[in-house]
């Protein structure tokens, strides 16, 4: 009998479907991902319904597959704009999840999240140090932190590749 593979979700917010970051740590991730584990893993891509729609969040929760990892893309963790996870749906995922990953490539860390978060991913040596400075910070205030924080350095954008920079001369 075949095991079924994990599944792990990239997930972007809808209206930054073209930012850098959005196409960079998603889609080409994602991408990336399926080229070098995709026989052991099922990766794909997920779409974050906005905020703004009461409950439309919720059914997006109910209706994900219990056991897959999520990885969330900077718009959409939670807290930081209108395009983010709420807290209370963050909640229910992280209880029918496999795992819940937020990357905070780049991100204002201001707002990182304390917990529901399995692993916070940093895309630099010196965010990894910031990112567990701010969580030992915010446990010795009393406040529940959750997670490990993990390195996946900043990746190159696939799109530059095969472009012809050579100097054009008169």
């Amino acid at each position: 009998m075949a095991r079924r593979k994990v599944e792990i979700r990239f997930v972007y917010a809808k209206k930054k479907l073209k930012w850098g970051s959005t196409i960079m740590r998603a889609h080409q991730m994602c991408r990336i991902a399926n080229m070098h584990l995709g026989d052991k893993y099922d990766f794909g891509l997920a779409c974050l319904p906005k905020r703004k729609i009461p409950g439309l969040q919720r059914l997006w929760v109910k209706m994900q597959k219990p056991g897959t990892v999520y990885i969330f893309t900077k718009y959409t963790l939670s807290g930081l704009n209108k395009n983010s996870l709420n807290e209370s749906s963050l909640i229910e995922l992280h209880k029918k999840s496999g795992g819940i990953c937020f990357d905070y490539v780049d991100s204002n860390l201001s707002k990182l999240a304390t917990a529901g978060v399995d692993i916070h991913i940093a895309s630099s040596f010196s965010a990894k140090n910031a990112i567990q400075q701010l969580l030992q910070k915010k446990s010795e205030g009393g406040l529940p932190t959750s997670g490990e924080v993990m390195l996946l350095l900043h990746n190159v954008d696939q799109r530059l590749y095969g472009l012809n920079f050579t100097p054009k001369t008169p």
